[in-house]
């Protein structure tokens, strides 16, 4: 049973990018790099990410994985943050500084909806989902 769920989440194909979830995250790790100044608060968020991916692939019971609509959720995750990547990266550097509020502020949503997960997939994470808020806040002190 347990490497039928596993076949699943390793098999799902994230919606909007038709590649598996170890590829996307490989994309992520890029585009976290071309980020450039914020590249540090986009890898906390790849880091999160890759952690949830971890909890994922340990579910033994696939109604739960199923019934929660986790993987489905956790797809458009990555696919959401792969694209606000994608767009960001894109841009000049003087486009990039003027616009450091608002990416900073959809950095912290995205921190929102791996916490989200986390309630998801019922993991008790109390003190890593109050760190990245410390970690954020110090994120943007350094900007």
């Amino acid at each position: 049973m347990a490497t039928v769920v596993l076949e699943v989440v390793v098999d799902f194909v994230v919606p909007g990018l038709g590649t598996t979830i170890v590829a996307a995250l490989e994309m992520l790790g890029s585009l976290c790099y071309e980020m450039k100044e914020n590249e540090v608060m986009c890898r906390r968020v790849q880091e999160r990410l890759q952690f949830v991916w971890d909890e994922l692939q340990k579910i033994q019971d696939e109604g739960m994985l199923r019934h929660n609509q986790v993987l489905p959720k956790y797809g458009e995750a990555i696919s959401n943050f792969l694209n606000f990547l994608k767009k960001h990266s894109r841009k000049k550097l003087l486009s990039r500084l003027a616009s450091s509020r608002k990416v900073a502020e959809e950095i912290q949503e995205f921190h929102n909806e791996i916490d989200f997960l986390f309630k998801l997939l019922n993991l008790v994470h109390i003190e890593e989902m109050s760190a990245w808020r410390q970690q954020w806040e110090h994120d943007q002190k350094m900007q």
